[in-house]
């Protein structure tokens, strides 16, 4: 078995991104069918999750408004705003729009601090976070 190192890694991975892979689901061959890295820069990253710009106007009112049956889930937990209100600040830093995707986030951190299931400062293993939300989230509630 080859072992390969720095660009020799990636350049061997390169090689093998349009290889059929018959154990994949048709659900990730959509999802990589358009995925490629040529000259260092990736293209046609695609899969679950939002990671939308920031919603403005119209769009940012609406997304709030479908929202509301969710945030009212998420109320009964204990900590749901201040972590509602760190997502917002995350947010805004990476110039994202507060999705669906980050609100489930949201609310489930709450459920897992409301019933001690992680920790602060512990160890907390993500595992297919999308675009992140959960482990920013943890990250900037010292988990």
């Amino acid at each position: 078995m080859t072992i390969y190192f720095g660009d020799k890694a990636i350049n061997h991975l390169v090689s093998k991104i349009k290889q059929d892979d018959p154990k994949s689901s048709s659900h990730w061959d959509h999802f990589h069918s358009k995925f490629d890295y040529k000259d260092g820069n990736f293209s046609g990253i695609e899969g679950f999750g939002s990671d939308r710009q920031a919603f403005t106007g119209i769009r940012k009112i609406a997304h709030r408004i479908f929202q509301t049956p969710f945030r009212a889930m998420g109320k009964k937990f204990r900590g749901f705003e201040s972590i509602d209100k760190l997502a917002v600040n995350i947010l805004n830093k990476q110039n994202k729009g507060y999705s669906l995707d980050v609100l489930r986030q949201v609310i489930s951190l709450a459920d897992l601090n409301d019933n001690k299931v992680v920790k602060r400062n512990g160890t907390t293993c993500v595992i297919g976070d999308g675009y992140g939300p959960m482990t920013s989230l943890l990250l900037e509630n010292n988990h």
